[in-house]
């Protein structure tokens, strides 16, 4: 198992979903509709032995896929993340072989989708420029499990967010100064355009702190480049 499926198998809520499986496959009503849906696709009814291609014709997959998307909705299991743990079941009757065959969390990464949205809502547009990844959370989900979830899979966030990101913002590389600093180096901006000798005067005067001329120009590049 690769790094990057081992978070999933790792995270609290993944645990949780796997829990809930398996419970689901204790159920007696769960076990008789697998039997019924082995019975009308020609499956074993204690399911394949082995790995074998299922032969069924496109309009018996068809019928099968909408008969496991009902099985997800009925346990309240998010039918794209679990119809192939529910088919291997089927065909297999394995859970730990279904359970290992998806990878599903209680939270979810994903991406705006702005071509889908109509043109007309402009708010929703800026919103999802400026909001681009989208961690979606289920109603069972708990605040530890949400927590664990974005720390667990922190590199696929960060991936998400580098496509996005733009060189000319520098949102979180500022760091907060010491304020006296701060008003002293505001002054000095302030007054940019005089000779450095006589802003050491004046800085002199009005805090009685001392610069040289080279500290003041420096001040002054750093300034003028922050607030460019």
């Amino acid at each position: 198992m690769n790094e990057n499926v081992q978070r999933y198998f790792n995270s609290k809520g993944h645990k949780k979903l796997r829990l809930y499986f398996e419970d689901i496959v204790k159920k007696e009503s769960f076990q008789k509709k697998i039997k019924e849906l082995r019975k009308i696709h020609g499956i074993p009814l204690k399911g394949f032995k082995e790995s074998k291609k299922w032969l069924g014709d496109s309009d018996l997959k068809r019928d099968l896929k909408n008969s496991l998307e009902l099985l997800c909705e009925e346990f309240g299991l998010y039918y794209p993340e679990w119809w192939v743990a529910f088919e291997e079941y089927l065909f297999f009757n394995d859970t730990e072989r279904a359970l290992n065959a998806n990878i599903n969390d209680l939270c979810l990464i994903n991406e705006s989708d702005e071509e889908n949205l109509d043109d007309r809502r402009e708010d929703v547009l800026k919103e999802n420029q400026h909001f681009p990844v989208i961690i979606k959370i289920s109603p069972y989900a708990s605040q530890r499990d949400i927590v664990d979830y974005i720390r667990t899979m922190y590199p696929f966030i960060e991936h998400f967010q580098e496509k996005y990101k733009s060189r000319d913002i520098k949102i979180g590389k500022q760091r907060k100064r010491n304020p006296d600093i701060q008003e002293r180096d505001n002054f000095i901006y302030k007054n940019r355009h005089k000779p450095r000798k006589e802003i050491g005067k004046l800085l002199k005067d009005k805090y009685n702190n001392y610069l040289d001329q080279g500290e003041i120009g420096k001040i002054i590049s750093r300034e003028i480049k922050s607030r460019g």
